[in-house]
């Protein structure tokens, strides 16, 4: 079965803010990998997500994060309704809220996405380590 939604790109960030307008201010965006001065280290982190509806439908969607092999709990989910799909590629965006993760040794911390009863989705992955 088609997905109803294709992800397009997810960044790691420590905040997201919504303006009056609709547009999103990324706070302290984080590049493919980040050192600390030590571990372990809890980090509180959010996601923002890009994706581009592929049909007009009501759907699930779920998100989660993973350290290395170790999926957490979903975290995230919630119907979404596109009424606006695939028109000259428009992409939408949502924010991810992860829950406090403690990074106990050099790690990788991915976000990842499942469409309805779909596989889940590798979106975003940042690497963690001790300097």
């Amino acid at each position: 079965m088609a997905s109803s939604i294709e992800f397009k790109d997810a960044v790691f960030c420590d905040d997201i803010r919504e303006e009056k307008s609709g547009k999103h201010v990324l706070v302290g965006v984080y590049p493919e990998a980040v050192g600390f001065d030590s571990l372990p280290k809890t980090v509180n982190l959010s996601a923002f997500v890009t994706f581009r509806g592929l049909v007009e439908a009501k759907f699930e969607v779920k998100f989660r994060c993973r350290i290395n092999d170790a999926p957490l709990e979903v975290h995230a989910q919630g119907q979404m309704e596109l009424e606006h799909a695939n028109q000259e590629n428009l992409s939408q965006g949502i924010v991810i809220p992860c829950p406090p993760v403690e990074i106990k040794e050099d790690s990788v911390l991915y976000i990842e996405g499942c469409v309805s009863d779909e596989d889940w989705i590798e979106l975003a992955g940042l690497r963690v380590f001790k300097k």
